[in-house]
């Protein structure tokens, strides 16, 4: 749940190099002590958090930095510095749940995304306790192929309700459905590591669909198998072909009756009604579960 000794110590080396370098040039804080190695930096956590900000508010600073090289970084150092260009700030993460390989954190966008982080010197369970969900401002950093942060956390004294709760675990089951956690920042992915996402995404809702299809619903296995057979054609071939971008999740009325026009048999009434049956059970999950917004859903079904 956190980097290792030695990746812990290259992050200070280059993060505390940073810090001295912008007080330096833009005297944030006036009696900061500069040590002759940036890593035996002692810092007071206010006087940090406000160099941070200051750093985080123009990327050129970050630039300048990498050009002049003010205590003399290796180049991979370098290039991890440069690679702090992808972090992530979010107005408040929400420090969800603890994991074995790392820390989830939400983030507030709509839909909300999720974040594997690790800690720095200490794990994240050691710095919040086991008591989440926990909301903080932070600032998300690359490390290689992790991510961590920049070792400042806000916290804010706030204690949620079962109301609460309840919508963060909806955003985190709705974020690992949509593209997983994220544990990588700043990867540019190919068209066919998108399509894969893509297809990953339709994979993980129908494994739902099919939990709601035997829990909520509680239809035989042949009734089930029967209506993920139609979604599954719409999820590995009508979806592919004709909306390349879309998933399962963004299906609207149109699409749907594109889909009942082209691709189901029109001579066959009896494979009609029934993926009409299918189409509409499925419908009623996105609705119910909330996972699609409701009017949206609504549309589809009266159109049906």
């Amino acid at each position: 749940m956190q980097l290792t000794p030695s990746e812990v110590e290259r992050f200070y080396r280059v993060w505390f190099s940073l810090l001295i370098y912008a007080n330096k040039r833009y005297k944030v804080i006036k009696k900061l002590a500069e040590p002759a190695e940036p890593a035996k930096l002692a810092i007071d956590i206010h006087d940090a958090i406000e160099i941070r900000d200051k750093v985080w508010a123009d990327d050129s600073i970050l630039d300048r930095f990498v050009a002049d090289n003010p205590h003399q970084l290796a180049a991979e150092d370098l290039a991890l510095a440069t690679s702090w260009h992808k972090r992530v700030s979010s107005a408040y993460f929400i420090i969800f749940r603890h994991l074995k390989a790392y820390t989830v954190f939400l983030d507030d966008s709509s839909p909300a995304r999720a974040y594997g982080v690790l800690g720095l010197k200490s794990s994240f369970k050691e710095i919040c306790g086991p008591n989440l969900p926990v909301m903080v401002q932070a600032v998300l950093l690359p490390f290689e192929d992790k991510i961590t942060f920049d070792g400042l956390l806000r916290p804010y004294s706030l204690i949620f309700g079962g109301g609460y709760r309840a919508s963060f675990n909806d955003a985190y089951r709705d974020a690992k459905e949509r593209e997983g956690i994220i544990t990588q920042l700043g990867i540019e992915l190919s068209a066919a590591e998108k399509a894969e996402q893509r297809s990953a995404a339709n994979q993980r809702l129908l494994k739902a669909f099919e939990k709601y299809m035997y829990q909520e619903a509680g239809l035989s296995p042949q009734t089930v198998q029967r209506h993920l057979d139609v979604i599954q054609v719409m999820s590995g071939s009508f979806l592919p072909e004709h909306l390349p971008e879309k998933t399962l999740r963004d299906i609207e009325s149109a699409h749907i009756q594109h889909f009942l026009n082209d691709w189901l048999p029109q001579h066959d009434p009896k494979k009609q009604k029934k993926a009409h049956t299918s189409l509409k059970r499925f419908l009623w999950f996105l609705r119910d579960t909330a996972r699609v917004d409701w009017d949206i859903v609504q549309k589809a079904l009266d159109d049906l």
